[in-house]
């Protein structure tokens, strides 16, 4: 196939010894996001989840303002995407194992990210108290998360000009994210199919 051989141009050779991380800086209500962690992220996550390590970033094309000592988020498609981005920060943070994944998951695999009533469900089929979920969105600890969110975002090299943009590694490329997002899967395989290092003349983000 030609993404294969777009990615030998890439990479030297794979380094199959250890799961791949995967991160995914994103937004909940971008529908390139959505489209990907649902049609992409997801089915290999649970397919070929030994070979990979999933970290996810939700922020995205968000912005960040300060009035009167309180940080105030911006996001790209309005509150109910800050809303979701929030939900799915506190929990990210407040999951235990992988569930805090399998939450964001199911709420980006869903008709809605940003409906309670699904963020909910998502909750309960995960095993994480929504009351913990919310207690942390009203707080502080959501401001940190997000603030993380977005410095990690914006810490990347080369910039990010769209999401979702995808790292291998830490190692972002547009080249790299263009072909993850129609064959995630066969990428992690193929990226693990050899045995020598294949970042050794490409750039890492933060």
């Amino acid at each position: 196939m030609w993404f294969l051989l777009a990615l030998s141009a890439l990479f030297f050779s794979a380094n199959g010894a250890s799961p791949t991380t995967v991160s995914v800086y994103y937004e909940s209500l971008c529908p390139y996001c959505i489209d990907f962690i649902r049609d992409q992220l997801a089915p290999a996550y649970y397919k070929i989840g030994d070979k990979i390590k999933v970290d996810l970033i939700p922020f995205g094309n968000g912005d960040v303002d300060e009035v009167n000592g309180k940080l105030i988020f911006i996001c790209q498609h309005g509150e109910s995407e800050c809303y979701a981005n929030r939900i799915q920060a506190c929990a990210l943070d407040l999951g235990v194992g992988n569930s805090g994944i399998e939450f964001a998951l199911c709420a980006m695999s869903s008709s809605n990210p940003s409906s309670e009533e699904i963020l909910k469900q998502c909750a309960i089929d995960h095993k994480i108290d929504w009351d913990q979920i919310e207690n942390c969105y009203q707080s502080k600890k959501a401001d940190d998360l997000l603030m993380e969110y977005a410095n990690r975002t914006i810490s990347v090299s080369p910039p990010i000009l769209g999401t979702p943009a995808i790292a291998l590694d830490n190692h972002y490329m547009e080249t790299l994210t263009d072909i993850a997002q129609m064959s995630l899967q066969e990428t992690i395989e193929f990226l693990q199919s050899g045995g020598t290092c294949y970042w050794c003349k490409s750039k890492k983000c933060n």
